[in-house]
């Protein structure tokens, strides 16, 4: 089981977009993905990545 975590930066280009998924027993990092984009489509890449 984990869970996510969705954050941004700003940088000077604009925005990055970060999504997590995190495992809950071990605490690693089991997917992520980053964009410039801030949609649905970061959040379901991230999750297909740590099936």
């Amino acid at each position: 089981m984990g869970y996510t975590d969705f954050t941004y930066c700003r940088t000077w280009a604009g925005f990055v977009y970060v999504t997590f998924v995190i495992d809950c027993f071990s605490q690693a990092i089991v997917g992520w993905h980053a964009s410039t984009v801030k949609d649905t489509a970061i959040v379901t890449t991230v999750l297909k990545m740590a099936l």
